[in-house]
């Protein structure tokens, strides 16, 4: 059992994973390049298991997606609140 870890060259965290019985069994998560949790899951017997949160680069939840023993069974997906400018107007 134990906690893999891999990082960036700028020595900034990209994955973390829990491993029992040398499978991917516990929490997951993954980072975006610029130090922002990527997503956020669990996994049993090597497979997605459970909610999987999903962000985007500000660090926004996007999505949530439902898994069973690694089969997606549902997805929602989150508006953004980021403001978006009107053509024409600044």
């Amino acid at each position: 059992m134990g906690v893999w870890r891999y990082y960036a060259e700028n020595g900034k965290p990209l994955v973390e994973f829990l491993f029992v019985n040398g499978v991917k069994n516990g929490p997951t998560t993954h980072w975006q390049d610029n130090g922002i949790q990527a997503y956020e899951g669990a996994q049993k017997a090597d497979k997605k298991n459970g909610t999987f949160r999903c962000y985007d680069e500000e660090g926004e939840l996007t999505k949530t997606e439902e898994y069973k023993t690694g089969q997606r069974i549902r997805v929602k997906v989150y508006p953004s609140k980021a403001k978006k400018k009107r053509p024409g107007r600044h």
